[in-house]
């Protein structure tokens, strides 16, 4: 059972990048920053699965809540690539997608390891053997707050394409104007 396990959880993670991509794709065209919404209510609904994995009864119930859970943890991988991409000149796309690695590996993996670790060797002496629930319950907070900001993203990127259509439409040929030139 749990080799079978395992492979279902790869398989979520697969799908959930993918899709993620073929979403963000669809909803660009209503506008920039259309997809970060549905990455800011991702990120919000895994955190609030993630918690709610620990309190289901049975082991069936935590894996179908864990495994939607991994499918929307990896949901923003492909499009915070593309837009971190498109809002650099393509002599930094590579120093851009670097950075988002280390972000996400160094950053999210590993210190989030390191800090649930922590945060569950600190609780053992108030709670026992449910200081790593409790701890893992503590680090999945960090979504609210990721949610946030991919909301906040939205927002930027949709003011960001009205400033470009002012700047278009001012510019009767169409050519957009020198860097630092928009008046």
């Amino acid at each position: 059972m749990p080799l079978n396990a395992s492979r279902e959880a790869r398989g979520s993670l697969g799908m959930g990048t993918l899709l993620g991509g073929v979403v963000n794709d669809i909803l660009a065209r209503r506008g920039r920053g259309a997809g970060y919404r549905s990455l800011a209510i991702s990120s919000g609904a895994c955190g609030l699965l993630r918690m709610s994995s620990f309190f289901v009864e049975g082991y069936a119930m935590f894996l179908a809540v864990s495994s939607v859970a991994a499918f929307l943890v990896v949901f923003h991988l492909g499009p915070t690539f593309a837009t971190a991409q498109s809002q650099v000149s393509p002599q930094s796309r590579r120093r851009a997608s670097a950075l988002l690695g280390f972000a996400f590996n160094g950053l999210g993996i590993a210190d989030g390891a390191f800090f649930t670790g922590l945060t569950s060797d600190c609780l053992f002496s108030l709670f026992g053997k449910d200081s790593l629930r409790l701890a893992v319950l503590i680090i999945t907070l960090a979504l609210i707050p990721a949610a946030w900001h991919y909301w906040l993203g939205r927002r930027a990127l949709d003011a960001r394409e009205i400033d470009l259509v002012r700047i278009l439409a001012h510019h009767s040929d169409g050519a957009l104007p020198a860097r630092g030139a928009e008046g």
